[in-house]
């Protein structure tokens, strides 16, 4: 009987029963399977690589590749290196990021892997408060935190039609570099109705491995400078005597009807009439921009009708300009001026319509420095409306 009794109890052990008198089948498998390192991070450009370990006895594969991942196997037995390389750049300002899974008939693991953005951080650059002409444009800058200079360049549609965002880009760095931040920018005289394609990085203090600056995310604004027909014409007229000068506005052109008021700016310091004429003949938005809006957000009031005469003091030389304002009381599409010498009895209407020269333009951004701009606007005068 005592055998009989020993040979039962043992039997009980072998199936699995234990002292509490239950099976335990609630305790999972123990994991089977180990990667090593469980988080791996490539770099920002396509062929980064590097290798994680599969340490197990079974068979296995992988699930969970993204699309910009090449692994050098999914699937095998035993342990095994597995090469992971990017297949694409990240040519953004965001990493990319995949939890991939490693499983076996019997347990599971997961590890991470993530590529780098090309981009870095706080050097973000925006574009507003627009200024658009017939003939140019302008706009306000503001940039990120950490950003210490900049590259743009103004692009036509055939130029980047066919192009990605990473050749634009490839383009745009072929670009002067500014050492420093302007609050403005502005493109060269175009003519009416043109398309442009206003492109702008900025760089901090990370260089690349070349020793290059390393860029922020580029803007992309598009323009399109309004027609002719959205002109409200206008044509100055000067003239002087022995005490002053006598400037009248006077309405011209088919669209020169649509043009209801006029603000009158002018200029006689010797050093900053041509200044002024040398912004409104190479940045004709700029001007608008920079110098026309602010004095007129000062002076709403201050504005003339067609045929007024306003008269102003005598000096050697006169800077005079005149910006309207159209019947839905917007501004016109262009400005005009008129630069007058009398010591050299030279006078030149300063039209809308000039051949556009990059080069005067590049100087021209390149010398107006926010001090300049401050010092012509303070010089500035508006006609007192009587």
């Amino acid at each position: 009987m005592k055998k009989i009794i020993m040979m039962m109890w043992a039997m009980l052990l072998t199936m699995g029963f234990t002292a509490c008198g239950g099976s335990d089948d609630s305790t999972p498998p123990s994991s089977n399977v180990h990667v090593t390192p469980n988080s791996v991070s490539l770099l920002s450009s396509e062929g980064s690589s590097a290798s994680v370990y599969i340490a197990t006895e079974d068979a296995w594969q992988i699930s969970g590749c993204p699309d910009w991942l090449h692994m050098s196997a999914t699937s095998g037995k035993g342990g095994t290196s597995v090469m992971l390389t990017t297949k694409s750049e990240n040519f953004s300002d965001i990493a990319r990021t995949a939890t991939l899974t490693v499983s076996t008939s019997s347990s599971q693991t997961t590890f991470n892997v993530s590529q780098d953005k090309f981009f870095s951080e706080g050097l973000e650059v925006s574009v507003s408060n627009m200024t658009i002409m017939s003939d140019g444009f302008a706009a306000d800058l503001s940039f990120g935190n950490k950003a210490k200079g900049y590259r743009e360049r103004f692009f036509t549609e055939n130029e980047i039609r066919s192009k990605t965002d990473r050749d634009i880009y490839n383009l745009l760095m072929q670009e002067n570099e500014y050492s420093s931040l302007a609050n403005w920018t502005s493109s060269s005289r175009v003519n009416p109705g043109t398309t442009m394609i206003y492109c702008v990085a900025a760089y901090g203090n990370e260089s690349n491995p070349d020793g290059s600056h390393k860029y922020g995310p580029m803007t992309m604004q598009r323009i399109t400078t309004p027609s002719e027909t959205r002109y409200a014409d206008m044509y100055p007229s000067i003239s002087y005597n022995s005490t002053r000068w006598t400037a009248t506005a006077s309405k011209s052109g088919v669209y020169g009807t649509r043009c209801v008021k006029y603000y009158y700016f002018w200029v006689t310091e010797d050093n900053l009439v041509l200044e002024l004429a040398n912004m409104f003949l190479y940045g004709p938005a700029l001007l608008a921009h920079k110098i026309y809006k602010p004095v007129i957000a000062e002076q709403p009031g201050e504005y003339a009708v067609a045929a007024q005469s306003f008269y102003i003091p005598l000096s050697n030389s006169l800077f005079f300009g005149l910006w309207g304002i159209d019947d839905t009381n917007s501004f016109s599409a262009e400005t005009t001026g008129d630069l007058e010498n009398r010591s050299s009895s030279e006078s030149s209407l300063l039209r809308s319509r000039f051949s556009t020269d990059r080069s005067k333009w590049e100087e021209l951004k390149r010398t107006l420095t926010d001090e300049k701009i401050e010092e012509i606007t303070k010089s500035i005068k508006v006609v007192e409306v009587q």
